[in-house]
């Protein structure tokens, strides 16, 4: 029991965020899932969904090396409460619409795209919260433990959908959602405590602050490189697997939710397989290991759900190998190399290379 406890020493007001966020998580992705299938259902075209997909991810793309070099002159725990507010009042607003009769295709466009920019900010912000709060040795298992909350997540979520589209609708999946933001709020505004991070040159114009992170990579090529590779990698990924499967299995069924939650969950499970072989160990070696491993078997398995277990292990290591390349002042800029790399979900990852401090008790 005593060396259970061990593993996890230091990560006490870590986990606490932790399980608000992964429980906010779990709403957000179940209202993703269900937004997919009555897009679907509206326009029966594999088009819809794939704009759909496109309005999810490439704001917060396109915008996060912006947004992170904002979020480093900012105090992180003020930047995740404004931004778990946008969320929950985008779902609140899918809900208003919905309740009323009214809601189009476009409305979900607009509020995805919308709260894809949130994410943005809110991305870099638990990225370097994160940093502050867990003790350097324990950045692979804070990574295994993010992931494995995210893999539980995809293999929840699909199916508890499903059941709640199939009886009640998507009102209720709404409602768990904005009930799921309310608690990961109260969580983080009652009982977690952020360390201030190191703020250099306060005064820095913004333009100079995001062209920071891009000289940084210009002066560490190995760096650039590896993410450059892992970014073509990410991209295959996200095209096979987030803007074609879902279209492909609604099709391919006939529109049965079901099929596409069952498909949904076998990747979380691979997920979950993966992340598990990361989160034992922090050694280099074995993560630079996992790196080249998760790197050689994913593309040949991208048709199968299977891929997911080298993604899976693919990422975690990233996400504990990039902790060492980053500086403690372009943390949230450091979020932009990291979302790249890293799985798209909207998680927190260690990124900083300097010790944070400890958990505040």
């Amino acid at each position: 029991m005593s060396s259970t406890l061990n593993l996890f020493r230091g990560l006490r007001m870590f986990i606490i965020m932790w399980s608000g966020q992964t429980l906010s998580s779990l709403g957000s992705s179940m209202v993703g899932f269900a937004l997919i299938v009555w897009v679907y259902q509206q326009a029966g075209t594999a088009m819809s969904v794939t704009v759909l997909t496109v309005c999810t991810y490439l704001p917060s793309i396109a915008f996060s090396l912006v947004g992170g070099a904002i979020v480093d002159r900012l105090d992180k725990r003020t930047v995740l409460l404004v931004t778990t507010l946008i969320a929950a009042g985008g779902t609140g607003t899918v809900l208003a619409l919905c309740g009323l009769g009214a809601l189009a295709i476009w409305h979900v466009y607009v509020v995805n795209i919308a709260m894809s920019l949130n994410s943005a900010f809110q991305s870099p912000a638990g990225t370097v919260a994160t940093t502050l709060l867990v003790p350097r040795e324990q950045y692979a298992r804070a990574s295994g433990l993010q992931s494995f909350g995210g893999a539980a997540v995809s293999i929840v979520a699909a199916p508890l959908a499903t059941a709640i589209l199939a009886f009640s609708g998507l009102p209720i999946v709404l409602t768990i959602d904005f009930v799921s933001f309310a608690v990961a709020f109260v969580v983080l505004a009652v009982f977690v405590r952020i360390p201030p991070a190191p703020v250099a040159e306060p005064d820095e114009p913004l333009v100079r602050r995001v062209t920071a992170g891009l000289r940084f990579l210009v002066e560490h090529s190995p760096l650039l490189r590896l993410i450059l590779t892992f970014a073509l990698v990410n991209l295959l990924a996200y095209v096979a697997t987030y803007a074609l499967l879902a279209p492909m299995i609604l099709a391919r069924s006939g529109g049965d939710r079901t099929a596409l939650g069952l498909v949904t969950a076998a990747e979380g499970v691979a997920a979950l397989l993966g992340s598990a072989l990361v989160m034992g160990h922090g050694g280099t070696f074995a993560q630079v290991l996992g790196l080249m491993v998760g790197t050689g078997p994913g593309p040949a398995w991208r048709c199968c759900s299977l891929s997911r277990v080298s993604l899976g292990l693919l990422s975690r290591c990233w996400d504990s190998i990039a902790p060492h390349s980053s500086t403690s002042t372009t943390q949230g800029q450091g979020s932009f190399r990291v979302g790249w790399c890293g799985r798209h979900e909207q998680r927190t990852q260690p990124t900083a290379a300097q010790h944070p401090p400890h958990e505040v008790e």
